[in-house]
C-alpha cells in the first residue's frame, strides 16, 4: 500500500510539473493579446523564424542567408507584472521529481522503504532530525546541497518580471537575490520534511528500529540534519552570485567574439544552475532573458 502510495505521489507530482512548466502553460499565464499568442506560441517553442513570420507575415530567412541576419532578437516572452505561479511551481515539481527518481535509482536506501505504514515512517523520520552533519560526503554536503538551492534561486528568478534579467551590479540585484533565497530555503525545507520530501519518499532520517534494511555503522546516508536547512539557500545564494559574476565579466566580454558553438558551451558550462533552470522550463540552456548569443540585445518582457 505504501509503495503503491507513493508512486502514485510521484507519478502524478512528475507530470503535474511537466504541463505546468510547458511553454504552453507558461503563455496560459501571462496577458497576451489575441493577436500575439500565436507567435508567441512559436517563440516558447523556439521556432523564432515562424514566429516573426506570423508576426510580418513575412516568410523565414532562406537557408543561405548569413548566421547573423538569421539570429533571433525578438523577444522571448510576453511583459507581465506578476509572478509566475503556475510555470513556477511546474518547474519545481519537475525538479523535485528528477531528484526523487535519482534517490530511488541510486540511493541505497530509498526504494527498501517503501513498504510499511506511510505516515507514520515520515513522522519518525521527520523525528529523526537531529544535529548538524549527516555525514554525506563533502561534495553532496556542501556542494549538491548548494547547486540544489541555486537551481530552485534560478527558478524564483526566471518566473518573477522584476528578477529575470537582473545582472550583477543592477538596481534591486540584492533585493532580487534575497527573495531567491528566500525560495530557495521554503522549498530546501520542503524537500528534506515536506509532503513531497526525502522524509516521506524513502524515509530518510528513519531510525533503524523501524526500517526494513538498517543503515550499516559507519555508513554516510540515510540520516537528516540542520546542515542542509542552511547550506542549501546559503550555498545557492554563494553559487548564484558566483555565476552571475562569471557571466557579466567573462560570457559577455567573449559574447560576439567567439564563434556560436562555443558561446553555447562557455554559458552552460559557466552558468550551471541557470542551465539546469532554462532546461526546468524547456529552453536552451544558454538562453538569456536579455540578449541573444552574440550579446545582443532583445526587448525586455
Amino acid at each position: 500500500m505504501k509503495a503503491c502510495v507513493i508512486h502514485v505521489q510521484c507519478t502524478t507530482l512528475m507530470w503535474l510539473g511537466i504541463l505546468l512548466a510547458s511553454p504552453v502553460a507558461r503563455l496560459a499565464a501571462q496577458d497576451l493579446p489575441v493577436g500575439n499568442q500565436e507567435s508567441e506560441y512559436f517563440e516558447a517553442l523556439g521556432l523564432n523564424e515562424l514566429a516573426d513570420a506570423d508576426a510580418t507575415g513575412a516568410s523565414p530567412a532562406p537557408s543561405g542567408s548569413s548566421p547573423l541576419s538569421s539570429v533571433p532578437v525578438g523577444p522571448q516572452e510576453n511583459a507581465t507584472d506578476h509572478f509566475h505561479w503556475g510555470p513556477a511551481l511546474g518547474e519545481t515539481l519537475f525538479f523535485t521529481s528528477f531528484m526523487h527518481a535519482k534517490r530511488i535509482l541510486f540511493d541505497p536506501d530509498t526504494a527498501p522503504e517503501f513498504h510499511g505504514p506511510l505516515l507514520k515512517d515520515y513522522f519518525r523520520s521527520v523525528a529523526g532530525l537531529h544535529g548538524w552533519d549527516d555525514h554525506d560526503p563533502f561534495q553532496v554536503q556542501y556542494i549538491g546541497h548548494s547547486f540544489h538551492g541555486a537551481v530552485d534561486e534560478r527558478i524564483e528568478f526566471q518566473n518573477n518580471p522584476k528578477a529575470w534579467d537582473l545582472g550583477w551590479g543592477a538596481p534591486g540585484y540584492w533585493h532580487s537575490r534575497l527573495i531567491g533565497a528566500a525560495w530557495a530555503t521554503l522549498w530546501g525545507a520542503q524537500f528534506k520534511i515536506g509532503p513531497y520530501s526525502e522524509a516521506m519518499i524513502g524515509n530518510v532520517g528513519l531510525p533503524n528500529e523501524y526500517r526494513h534494511r538498517p543503515i550499516p555503522p559507519g555508513a554516510n546516508y540515510g540520516l537528516m540534519a540542520w546542515s542542509e536547512f542552511v547550506v542549501n539557500p546559503v550555498g545557492g545564494t554563494a553559487w548564484v552570485v558566483t555565476e552571475d559574476l562569471l557571466d557579466r565579466y567573462v560570457a559577455q566580454r567573449m559574447e560576439g567574439n567567439v564563434n556560436r558553438r562555443f558561446m553555447c558551451f562557455t554559458r552552460t558550462f559557466l552558468t550551471p544552475s541557470r542551465s539546469w533552470a532554462n532546461l526546468l522550463r524547456f529552453k536552451k540552456p544558454w538562453y538569456r532573458e536579455n540578449r541573444d548569443i552574440y550579446g545582443r540585445p532583445v526587448a525586455s518582457h
